[in-house]
Formats: C-alpha cells, sequence, structure tokens
C-alpha cells in the first residue's frame, strides 16, 4: 500500500526504497511522530533525488520518456512536506485524507491541461442535481463514434497515400490487357473493375473509410452518367456493350449513400461537442469568472497570518494547528508567494494570539458564533455551528485601524484555530474574503463528508482541520477576485450559474477534492486583473478629460485666453499615454505580467496629469474669465430694443393721465 502511494521507480535506477519501508515497518511502533516524520521526510528526498537523476538520463534519450516521468509526478500531487506527510499518515495506520476521487480532466502546475476522452464516466458536482452538474455526457464519448470501426480502420484518415499506392498498383495491373484508344466501353469497364475491387477491400463496412473512397465514389457517379450517355448516342452492338457493363457491376459498391452521411454527421457532431468543450475550458481555465471590483496593482504585499487559538490543543488533541499535518503554514506560505511578480515584493509574517489574553477577540468570536440547521436532503437535518462573517468583520476592524497609511498593501489573515469538532463561516464555507481581511476557521475532524457535493456517487470530503485550499481560494479572490472555477456567467439570463466541468482537479479553485496548487493558468488570471483594471482606471480617467473638454464651447473671443492654453503639452502627454497604453498591451499578449505591470505607474501617472490638462483648459476657457475683456460687441438688435423700451417710458409719462 505504501509503494501503491507514490510513482513507482524507473528500471534503470535501483529501487531504494523497499530497504526503507522495511526498516520503517519494522519499526514503527518504537519511533515517535517526530522520529516518524524525520524517516519519512529523508524516504521522500530519496525519492525525490532518484527522480531527478532518472530524468538527467533520460532527457539525453527520448524527450517523451522525460516528459511521462514529469506526469507521473505531476499527476500523484504530491511534493516535499506534503508527500512525506502522507507517508507518515500510511505508516501511522491512518487513510490519507482528502484523496480526490478520478478525473479526466486536469489543469496542470504550468500552462497546460488535458483531457482523456476514453476514460471514465465520471460525474461530479451538487447532489440535488442542479444545472451545470458534470455528468456522463458532458464529453463527447468516443465510443458512440468508434465501436463499429476495427483497428486498422482508425489510421484511415491518415494514411491516405498508402491507399493512393494500392489503387495505382490495381490500375496498373488490371489497365495492362486494355486498348484504351479503340474501345471507350472497356475503359470504362476496366476502371469500374479497379474500383469495384478497391471498394469491396477497403471502403465497405467501414465506420470511417479513408478519404480516397469518397473520390472514387465521386467518380463512379460521373462514370454512370456518361454510361447512359454512350447507350443513347452509340451504335445497337455499343449499347449492348454498355448494358452488359452495367449488369456486371453494382452501383452501390460504397454501400448506402444515406449511412456515410450519417458517418459523416456523426464524425462532425463529435467535432463540435469537442469545440464546445474546449472552449468551456477556455473560460473556465484561461479566464475563470471574476468578482466585481477594482483590483488594483501593489508593488509590496504584506500577507500578516493571525493565528488565534487557545492553548492546550496540541496536548489534548495531538496535533499542532499549523503543523504539517494540520494548516501547514509552510505551504500556505509558498503557495502565497509564488502569486507575486518579479516587479513585487511580498512579504509573510506570522503572529500568534492566545484568545483569551486578548478580550476584543475573544468578543468578536462569541459575538459572531452562530448555529442553524442544515438540510443537506430530505431526511438528513444537522445542526452546523458558524461565524457571521458580517458581526466578524465589524470586531476585528480595530486590529487594522490603528495603522498607518502606507503604500503597502497589507492582507490581514485570521486564523481562528478552535476546539470545537465542526465550524464554518457562514454555514457553509471555511473561509472567506472580507472587505479588507481574511478569515478562515479551523476545526479538529480531519474527514467530515460534505453531502451537497458528490462526486461518482459518493460524498465529497472535507479536512476541517487542514482549509489550506480554502484560504489560498479566499486569497486569490482577495488580490484579484478570482473566483473558483464552477462560478459561471449566463449571457442569455445575465445571471450566475454554475457549470461543474472543472470542479474536480488538483487546483485551489476546484471545488471539490482537498489539493491546493496554485496553476500557472490560474495566476496568470490573477496578474491580469491587475492590469485590467489598472488600464480600466486610466481609460475612465481619460475618458473624463475628453468629456470635459467637449463641453467647453469654442468662439472667436476665447481665441486670446486659448493661445496661452498648455495645448502643446496636452498632446504630448496623449501621445506618451496612447504609446504606454500599447505597450502594456503587447506585454499583455506576451504573457509578460512582469514588464506589463512595471509601465502601468507611467500610464497611470499621464492618465492623471491629462486630466489635469483639461481641468486647466476648461477653467481657463470658462465665460466667468471673459468679463475681463473691455469691448462687449452687442450688435443692433439690442440696441433698437432699448430705444424703443425708452420712447415707450417717455410716452407714458408725458401722455398719461395726471
Amino acid at each position: 500500500e505504501l509503494l501503491r502511494s507514490f510513482p513507482e521507480l524507473p528500471p534503470e535506477i535501483p529501487d531504494t526504497a523497499a530497504p526503507a519501508v522495511h526498516r520503517l515497518n519494522s519499526r514503527n511502533e518504537k519511533f515517535s511522530e517526530r522520529r516518524m516524520w524525520a524517516e519519512a521526510e529523508a524516504w521522500v528526498k530519496e525519492q525525490e533525488a532518484s527522480f531527478d537523476h532518472t530524468e538527467q538520463l533520460k532527457m539525453k534519450g527520448h524527450p517523451i520518456q522525460s516528459l511521462v516521468s514529469i506526469a507521473t509526478r505531476t499527476l500523484q500531487g504530491m511534493y516535499g512536506a506534503r508527500a512525506a506527510n502522507n507517508l507518515r499518515s500510511i505508516l501511522s495506520g491512518l487513510s490519507p485524507v482528502g484523496s480526490s476521487c478520478l478525473a479526466d480532466l486536469f489543469v496542470g502546475r504550468e500552462r497546460y491541461a488535458w483531457i482523456d476522452l476514453t476514460a471514465g464516466p465520471f460525474s461530479w458536482g451538487p447532489m440535488n442535481g442542479d444545472s451545470g452538474a458534470r455528468t456522463h455526457f458532458s464529453l463527447p464519448k468516443v465510443e458512440h463514434v468508434y465501436k463499429h470501426a476495427k483497428p486498422e480502420e482508425l489510421t484511415a484518415w491518415d494514411s491516405s497515400d498508402q491507399f493512393e499506392e494500392i489503387l495505382s498498383e490495381m490500375a496498373l495491373a488490371r489497365f495492362e490487357t486494355v486498348d484504351e484508344e479503340k474501345h471507350e466501353h472497356l475503359v470504362l469497364e476496366a476502371e469500374l473493375d479497379v474500383y469495384e475491387a478497391f471498394a469491396r477491400k477497403h471502403c465497405q463496412d467501414r465506420s470511417f473509410p479513408p478519404a480516397l473512397c469518397f473520390e472514387i465514389q465521386d467518380r463512379v457517379s460521373d462514370m454512370i452518367d456518361l454510361l447512359e450517355k454512350l447507350s443513347k448516342t452509340h451504335p445497337q452492338h455499343s449499347k449492348d456493350q454498355v448494358d452488359r457493363i452495367a449488369l456486371m457491376h453494382e452501383y452501390n459498391i460504397f454501400g448506402d449513400d444515406k449511412g456515410l452521411r450519417n458517418i459523416t454527421l456523426a464524425h462532425d457532431e463529435f467535432l463540435s461537442q469537442l469545440g464546445a468543450v474546449t472552449s468551456k475550458i477556455f473560460r473556465h481555465a484561461i479566464v475563470p469568472s471574476t468578482a466585481a471590483g477594482n483590483y488594483r496593482f501593489h508593488k509590496h504585499i504584506a500577507f500578516h497570518l493571525y493565528v488565534i487559538s487557545k492553548p492546550g490543543i496540541e496536548e489534548r488533541f495531538g496535533y499542532k494547528p499549523t503543523g504539517i499535518n494540520a494548516f501547514s503554514v509552510k505551504d500556505f506560505k509558498y503557495e502565497l508567494l509564488s502569486l507575486g511578480l518579479s516587479t513585487q515584493a511580498v512579504s509573510f509574517s506570522e503572529h500568534y494570539i492566545n484568545i483569551g489574553e486578548d478580550p476584543n477577540l475573544a468578543a468578536a468570536y462569541s459575538a459572531a458564533l452562530r448555529a442553524a440547521t442544515i438540510s443537506a436532503d430530505r431526511f438528513d437535518l444537522r445542526t452546523r455551528l458558524y461565524l457571521d462573517s458580517t458581526l466578524l468583520h465589524e470586531q476585528l476592524r480595530h486590529i487594522n485601524s490603528a495603522k498607518e497609511a502606507s503604500r503597502v498593501f497589507e492582507v490581514p489573515i485570521f486564523l481562528f484555530a478552535t476546539d470545537l469538532p465542526e465550524l464554518y463561516i457562514d454555514k457553509y464555507y471555511l473561509a472567506k474574503s472580507l472587505p479588507d481581511m481574511i478569515v478562515v476557521v479551523q476545526s479538529l475532524k480531519s474527514e467530515v463528508s460534505d453531502r451537497f457535493l458528490v462526486c461518482d456517487g459518493k460524498p465529497n470530503t472535507l479536512d476541517l482541520r487542514a482549509p489550506l485550499k480554502a484560504a489560498i481560494s479566499a486569497t486569490m479572490e482577495h488580490l484579484g477576485g478570482v473566483l473558483q472555477s464552477h462560478h459561471a456567467f449566463n449571457g442569455m439570463t445575465h445571471h450566475r450559474a454554475q457549470d461543474w466541468l472543472l470542479g474536480m482537479g488538483p487546483s485551489a479553485l476546484a471545488g471539490l477534492g482537498q489539493e491546493y496548487n496554485v496553476p500557472r493558468m490560474h495566476a496568470d488570471t490573477l496578474h491580469r486583473n491587475y492590469i485590467v483594471s489598472s488600464i480600466d482606471a486610466c481609460a475612465s480617467k481619460y475618458n473624463k478629460a475628453v468629456e470635459l473638454l467637449a463641453q467647453q464651447p469654442t468662439d472667436a473671443g476665447s481665441f486670446r485666453e486659448a493661445k496661452n492654453m498648455p495645448f502643446l503639452t496636452f498632446l504630448s502627454r496623449h501621445q506618451k499615454f496612447m504609446f504606454a497604453l500599447r505597450n502594456v498591451v503587447r506585454q499583455l499578449e506576451m504573457l509578460d505580467f512582469s514588464a506589463s505591470t512595471a509601465m502601468l505607474a507611467e500610464m497611470e501617472a499621464l492618465a492623471a496629469k491629462i486630466y489635469e490638462d483639461a481641468e486647466a483648459i476648461v477653467n481657463g476657457l470658462h465665460p466667468a474669465h471673459c468679463l475681463k475683456r473691455r469691448r462687449f460687441p452687442l450688435g443692433w438688435i439690442p440696441v433698437v430694443l432699448f430705444a424703443s423700451m425708452s420712447m415707450l417710458l417717455l410716452f407714458v409719462l408725458l401722455l398719461g393721465p395726471r
């Protein structure tokens, strides 16, 4: 069982695992937890060294063999301390917790993903069967198309040159005894012989005949028309020969035309389904759903992990809240630091707080603790303890309120390590991203069945003692708004939806399983959101500047003031801004996020300067400043009106009754 949990060693490397396993098994009872962990870590390092040496040897040979070795380690999903933890659990007589069920879709650690159309069938998602659950029919089934094909037929599409050579050899052998110049009907008869012999051998009873069969079928159709013309235009003896050819050959030697069309339709339908699945994988793996918000790029990110616990958990329950078999701070730190770019300075700090020594934290925890009845199905009602995130957030804000404003983007992460059997946040979550912090809860149970989500008919397993997956997912949402892979948007109804096609896999954004790796494509989404948010902010400020200038009318009277406005500076900054924007987009297209984010500060500064120039121009051309002019050309209409009113007033005063 131990050897099955790890990749098999290649044949060219001696199996050094057997002595170590025998040594550990023979002295299992004598070792303490720390000694057992040391032995497990040594075993893992030994196997990793063997793999590295194996890959160096295989890279000198065929590259595919090295790729298989890399894929074996990747699919195993365990590296370093995590693999050692799994080994230690097995030696302790415990089954590995959180083992994911099998999946035929996989998003790798780097920028790759694969889909196995011959595996399965698999299903996972919500237990109640809501729309979006991954079913047995979510992927196209290869066996439905190839079930009637023979093994040698499956390569027919790619071996057209071979069949053309066979047809040419058959034609040369048949036309040696035919005089092509004297008898046209003999040429047709020989050609039909060749086509019929080829069709019976290589085209009939095949689900996927070679492409050459369809070309020959078109040629036979033309020959049928030609035979009909010969029977009408040639003398009687030629008509008899043509009729004899028609009786000797079957025109449907390629089978029923309707059947061929159905095979083609099935092939096209299969490709269309595959294209739809590929497009869906692009939407969920490369550009997953993003929460609404403004997620800007920060040059300095500081993660502060506050571990809030009660004393005595390690002595009473036999595990350390931040140990390797619980919430591994080492793995959590590694995943968070991997989210940073080369242009970012990312720091991580740990703070351990005794909840009994801080009355504010104790009050916040007590005020937010709630209980509710959860219905997993029609007959299963459970009472679940949870923390109200709204109340908890209001109580915890005082920790950050006293800090001075700085350019460092600080991310406080509060881990409540409790001694309760089960504890959640807002009834269903183990971690949640709040406006200015992240809250994570840890409880005692290491294996809890989540009846709301199932995988191949079995409930999903949650490890409440090690909520690393939920914590990393909440952190990615807090930094860049990246949501889990099953969140989607329905373009028809313009509402949120769910699609669990990529809901299973060794990814922190997968809704099922316990693996918490951050794939490179999901990290790219986080970095891309930084850049897109910055571009949106700059474009909004630039458009406001354009609107200000568009609303300001121009006339001949304001020409003198306009000459003193900084139009040349405005145009120069406009050109620099467009040049910087194009460079950012160009680097983003090349997936060089470090170079792209390095130019964001310049682009944002130019957008701010453009808006300031637009405000200065509008204020300089405002009509209130035009009162400084000495002459006001009124025109003849105001003069005539003033004179008329004066004469009317004079007549009223002179002719009115006294």
